[in-house]
């Protein structure tokens, strides 16, 4: 059984580049997560499609992403007898910080051809001072009638 999942977490340890047997890429990765009560959990990944194993191997050890794919879970005997869990996902698509950076350079620069700038708090504190600071337009006046 496997689940549509969306995951976020950390890299452990670097993904690694693998072939099948006829020669196609692909790439592997465990990513380090956290449950809703703090504890922490390893997800072997995998990916096939191209894009996503050139983004994966364009990571590395400790870089944040989600990632989005199949999950499958089971259980396994450690060596101490203990019965773990295993998580296994899947990808079919990931999302990391440099990708939004990436995203939004390119939204940004097919909007304005470039001239946009971030606002930064000081920035938007006197954008918003001076959009205050206009005068009313002459059809603001609503001649009396009651708000």
């Amino acid at each position: 059984m496997a689940i549509d999942a969306l995951i976020q977490g950390r890299l452990h340890g670097d993904p690694v580049r693998r072939e099948t047997k006829t020669g196609r890429a692909y790439a592997t990765a465990r990513l380090a997560v956290t449950d809703g009560d703090g504890g922490q959990h390893l997800v072997s990944a995998i990916a096939f499609d191209a894009d996503v194993v050139q983004q994966l191997l364009a990571l590395c050890d400790g870089d944040a992403l989600a990632a989005a794919g199949e999950l499958s879970a089971s259980t396994f005997t450690a060596k101490t007898g203990e019965v773990r869990p295993s998580l296994r996902l899947l990808v079919h698509a990931i999302l990391t910080p440099y990708t939004v950076r990436r995203r939004r350079e390119a939204a940004t620069d097919r909007r304005d051809g470039g001239t946009h700038t971030t606002r930064t708090p000081d920035r938007q504190r006197r954008h918003s001072a001076a959009l205050r600071a206009q005068q009313p337009l002459p059809d603001d006046d609503l001649g009396g009638l009651p708000l």
